[in-house]
């Protein structure tokens, strides 16, 4: 409890004085791969792949139109509950990711990460509550991601507080790796030690 109100104690200091996400300075450093970074906005599109839905009704996220049946506790496979994302440069085939509207399985948004094993089965590797905000490119593999979860500890009057977290793919699931933002302000440097061993060591949104 002390770790977090010491994090919340460092909130105070970055709000104040830290760079907004548009003032963010960039590393010139070169390197052989540069990532991409996809913005996710909230546009609402159909399936761009007639997989999709029957994959997710594999992973009993949801039933397709002409197969659901009086119980309720299961959604239709409806694009404008859950939104397709593609985390690899093979869509579709390698996996992918879903972000579920809240009050659909969670009072919150919930982004869950779909893969495949090696004798071709979908299966659920993360679930995640809390909203998609950026995709990274990789040299390989699924993308980076980086996810906005709501934390009432670091609010300010009238307004809830969030932190964005930093996910990297590891093996056969995604891991948070790096706190990036508190309440949409960039975490200084200084502060990313003391913040990292906060939110990640006690991640408490999702597996």
């Amino acid at each position: 409890m002390m770790r977090k109100f010491f994090a919340i104690a460092l909130v105070l200091g970055i709000v104040s004085c830290g760079p907004s996400k548009t003032e963010e300075e960039t590393n010139p450093a070169e390197e052989s791969f540069k990532p991409e970074t996809i913005l996710i906005d909230d546009s609402n599109l159909p399936f761009g792949n007639d997989s999709i839905p029957l994959v997710l009704e594999q992973v009993k996220l949801c039933k397709m139109m002409d197969s659901v049946t009086q119980d309720t506790t299961v959604p239709p496979c409806d694009y404008r509950l859950m939104r397709y994302f593609a985390n690899h440069r093979e869509p579709v085939r390698d996996g992918f990711l879903v972000e579920i509207k809240p009050n659909v399985w969670s009072k919150w948004f919930l982004v869950v990460a779909i893969a495949r094993n090696k004798d071709g089965e979908y299966y659920k590797s993360n679930a995640f509550h809390g909203q998609l905000m950026e995709l990274r490119t990789t040299k390989s593999g699924p993308y980076d991601m980086i996810i906005r979860y709501v934390d009432a500890e670091v609010g300010t009057t009238g307004k809830a507080g969030t932190v964005a977290i930093l996910h990297k793919w590891n093996k056969t699931k995604y891991d948070p790796v790096e706190v990036m933002e508190i309440n949409d302000y960039y975490v200084k440097p200084e502060y990313k030690d003391s913040l990292n061993e906060v939110y990640l060591k006690e991640f408490v949104w999702g597996y």
